[in-house]
């Protein structure tokens, strides 16, 4: 039987590749692992959970907050991210959590209470969006996920309307279904006449649509190559002959 032999190359190539594996292993096993979630986490994020959409700041630099933060839907004011905004600080939060006491008045009727070591504060002027009429801030009800944020505003008299996400190219925005103009500010706002409206800002930037419409070319190029492909036919069949009906009782005599 013949048999394969090993290159020695694929054995040469193969030590330093489990040595990488071994050494990303070692590397990552005092940090990747799997925890308990400790219940004072969920009783604090009921606490902070509010009606409307406000940014809230929990414990910067514990990472276990984050993952229950974002499945309850909120957005947090100040965590651990790779990226920043250049010479932009953070949102104010509307909801704080500590655990310095001196940051705190237990007695102020914006302190909601205390889970375990956290005291939970609020801070009523840093409203996620309000109408500034210039004399005061009227808070407006609003729902964010991703790029569609949906405000509901009503005032007694005009002002501006201000969403405390940073604005940029690609952010667009409706009043009662009708496009406005955005404010060239740092905060996405517009105008805001007096009663009661609804407003829409969508962030569309113009590289998702350019995305979008390469996707569906790629699709369609797919397609057509699979319905214009060649279908695999099935391999000829040789010619034989077929048997003969002569029986050999029956050959010639003069060939027996």
């Amino acid at each position: 039987k013949a048999t394969r032999s090993v290159s020695m190359s694929y054995v040469v190539l193969a030590l330093p590749l489990l040595w990488s594996l071994v050494a990303a292993y070692d590397f990552s096993r005092p940090w990747l692992k799997l925890n308990q979630t400790h219940p004072h986490v969920y009783q604090t994020l009921q606490l902070v959970a509010q009606p409307t959409t406000q940014w809230i700041e929990l414990i910067y630099g514990e990472q276990f907050w984050t993952p229950a933060a974002l499945d309850a839907d909120m957005k947090l004011a100040k965590s651990i991210r790779p990226w920043d905004w250049r010479e932009r600080d953070l949102p104010q939060p509307f909801i704080q959590a500590t655990r310095n006491p001196q940051e705190v008045v237990t007695t102020s009727v914006n302190y909601l209470g205390q889970v375990g070591e956290l005291l939970l504060v609020k801070h009523p002027h840093n409203e996620y969006a309000y109408v500034d009429t210039g004399q005061q801030q009227v808070p407006c009800a609003a729902t964010a996920l991703g790029g569609n944020i949906d405000v509901e505003c009503t005032t007694e008299v005009a002002g501006k309307l201000l969403v405390t996400e940073n604005s940029w190219t690609g952010w667009q925005a409706y009043r009662d279904g009708t496009p406005v103009t955005l404010d060239n500010e740092r905060w996405l706002s517009v105008a805001a006449p007096a009663g009661s409206h609804r407003y829409e800002f969508r962030y569309r930037p113009w590289d998702v649509w350019v995305g979008l419409l390469l996707t569906l070319v790629g699709v369609a190029l797919c397609l057509v190559w699979w319905i214009r492909s060649p279908r695999a036919k099935p391999p000829a069949q040789a010619d034989v002959a077929p048997p003969s009906e002569t029986n050999s009782s029956e050959i010639p005599a003069s060939q027996a």
